[in-house]
């Protein structure tokens, strides 16, 4: 009775999930699908304030085949399954099954609840291409290969620039074969893409030094859906050098904490928590984060969620951050400043978890 009511709610969750297709306008997949038209016609895919790197069109073109409407539902399609399958890898490696109750009531409550989801699949968002890299990431990590960790690392890093602050961590590991694969990776796609896309070679350059520093440096740090350590300072609304230096002073402070709790580390089997820790410093520390980019988030809660196992505290610690995290505000400016930065706060409060779990002397893994 009970495994039937567990697999009622993930059927239903399941509708919710797909619930998206219904959608006739995906604003960012427009994006990606009108400046992949733009590429193929040898004409500024930056036109239309696109702000990938060139090798993402490897992900795109096959899309531009179909008409604009199809195009969109088979997006939306191949990300709710990469999501699926993202989820069922972790979890495999987590040694539990995706099936099983606990497995399906987590899931249940990710496509029930996780606003970050619901913003990346109602843009038509690419986050979860790269969860799903990230994923592979993971799975090389604790399975020791180093083809697979370098390969989906380096893809990764080529569509969307994320997540960068793994491969400090590769080196402070001593990965060498990982970061091998990884430059190899850039280095192929990055001469590919002049190959196939000729014209992208014209603004290539011109991407890193003209369409990536514009974009970090707009002025949007203060924008409720900017969830990084600038959004939340930014909204503090003190004076930019104050603000500036707040940010760099609590910067520093995370990235050693985190270095501290890495090299603290003795346990082979808390490596799984070094890489969620990584992540979750991504996120914090970017220029800005948007709401819909903690859908990489999913990967740290899962593993923090099989370490925490019991413990009452804990839980409800993880609880408040998956709720923090998952809530969306739809009105922002009636809330205070200090209330916009909820998923900043889960977020942090996820980071002191997982730093808290590496550096405890039992075992939780």
């Amino acid at each position: 009775m009970k495994r039937t009511i567990i697999l009622f709610i993930f059927l239903l969750s399941l509708l919710e999930l797909f619930k998206p297709l219904t959608l006739s306008y995906l604003p960012d997949f427009t994006t990606y699908y009108e400046s992949t038209k733009l590429v193929l016609s040898h004409k500024n895919p930056y036109e239309l304030l696109f702000v990938y790197p060139p090798p993402v069109f490897f992900l795109t073109v096959p899309f531009s085949f179909f008409p604009p409407l199809p195009a969109e539902k088979l997006w939306m399609i191949s990300s709710i399954l990469l999501l699926i399958l993202s989820l069922k890898l972790v979890l495999n490696e987590l040694r539990i099954s995706l099936l099983s109750e606990k497995g399906m009531l987590l899931c249940s409550l990710i496509f029930l609840f996780y606003f970050p989801l619901k913003f990346t699949l109602g843009t038509g968002q690419l986050n979860l291409f790269i969860l799903f890299l990230i994923t592979l990431s993971f799975l090389g990590f604790m399975k020791k290969d180093n083809r697979l960790l370098g390969i989906s690392l380096g893809v990764a890093v080529m569509i969307k620039i994320f997540p960068l602050f793994l491969l400090p961590y590769l080196l402070l590991r001593r990965k060498w074969k990982a970061l091998l694969w990884f430059f190899a990776t850039c280095a192929f796609l990055s001469i590919a893409s002049f190959i196939f896309f000729p014209t992208t070679s014209t603004y290539f350059v011109s991407y890193f030094r003209e369409v990536l520093p514009q974009l970090l440096l707009k002025q949007h740090n203060a924008y409720y859906y900017n969830q990084a350590l600038s959004g939340f300072v930014s909204r503090l609304n003190i004076a930019s050098n104050i603000s500036q230096i707040v940010q760099s002073v609590i910067s520093l402070m995370l990235f050693l904490m985190t270095l501290f709790a890495i090299l603290a580390n003795k346990k082979e089997s808390k490596t799984s928590l070094e890489f969620s820790l990584v992540l979750i410093l991504n996120l914090l520390l970017n220029g800005f984060s948007w709401q819909h980019h903690f859908v990489w988030l999913l990967i740290p809660f899962l593993i923090i969620f099989f370490a925490i196992k019991r413990n009452i505290k804990l839980n409800f610690l993880l609880l408040l951050s998956f709720s923090l995290v998952s809530v969306n505000i739809a009105q922002p400016r009636l809330f205070s400043p200090l209330l916009q930065s909820h998923v900043f706060y889960g977020t942090l409060l996820l980071f002191g978890l997982n730093v808290y779990l590496l550096l405890s002397r039992r075992e939780k893994n």
